[in-house]
């Protein structure tokens, strides 16, 4: 059982601010991040918008419509990642958040602004590719500033 106790899995939650409606930030996403499997669908559960979905290298990706207040009233969307069937990971405390991470690469990769935020905090961070210098940049937003 060893092993097993020494399992982790890892997730992500973004914030991305987009003008582009879900099935064109969809298919962005798809082209830029080579996500094949991409699917565009209803939510299962009320109130039945559409979800980006994909599974990829043991994760599941889903973008989602994001209402937000204060700081992130801009940001439109969620996109959530986790590793697939992570049961075990979640119960025992093993989950190594990627957010950062995941934010600067996709930030970089798909030119789109995206925010990660710390719920603890009520403050996070904002990056995003500068269109002249074509350099990231990271802000810190909320009540930390």
């Amino acid at each position: 059982m060893e092993f097993i106790e020494n399992m982790y899995g890892a997730f992500a939650k973004l914030l991305i601010k987009s003008d582009l409606n879900i099935e064109k930030l969809g298919h962005k996403l798809k082209e830029k991040l080579g996500l094949s499997n991409l699917r565009i669908e209803n939510n299962e559960y009320e109130p039945y918008n559409l979800v980006v979905y994909a599974e990829v290298l043991g994760f599941e990706i889903t973008l989602t419509e994001f209402k937000a207040e204060k700081e992130w009233v801009d940001y439109s969307y969620i996109l959530e990642v986790i590793t697939s069937d992570s049961f075990e990971e979640i119960a025992n405390g093993h989950m190594h958040d990627i957010s950062l991470w995941m934010a600067h690469y996709i930030a970089i990769t798909c030119g789109v602004t995206v925010g990660v935020l710390d719920f603890s905090k009520e403050a996070g961070w904002t990056f995003c590719r500068n269109k002249v210098t074509k350099k990231l940049e990271i802000n810190r937003v909320g009540s930390e500033n």
